[in-house]
């Protein structure tokens, strides 16, 4: 498990993030913390809601990541889908839990 308690500036998780996720073992989980630094709470963080820079919608893009299997035509890399299991969000937390090179079937039956 590694706790990201580092940097509480957007970019500064991204960036750890993106530097560390490679390492992370298979079945292991990244936690970030202080994650409200998304938000406008305190303007030294010089963000907003829905801010595209942000931490959180980073991390909000990486849903479509784990639904990839069920878009006709995905716009992403096969990385982050193989490789995370799942992504829990928690109050100024996030959770992302890994499982290695994970094969989903690509066909589903449609309603």
């Amino acid at each position: 498990m590694i706790i990201d308690d580092g940097g509480h500036f957007m970019n500064q998780q991204i960036l750890t993030f993106k530097q560390i996720f490679s390492s992370i073992n298979d079945n292991g989980v990244y936690l970030c913390e202080d994650t409200h630094s998304s938000y406008s709470f305190n303007p030294k963080y010089k963000s907003k809601l829905n801010n595209p820079k942000s931490y959180i919608e980073y991390m909000k893009k990486l849903i479509d990541h784990l639904h990839f299997y069920y878009i006709d035509e995905p716009p992403f890399s096969n990385y982050y889908r193989s490789n995370i299991y799942s992504i829990n969000f928690y109050d100024s937390i996030v959770v992302v839990n890994i499982k290695k090179n994970q094969q989903k079937p690509r066909s589903i039956k449609k309603l």
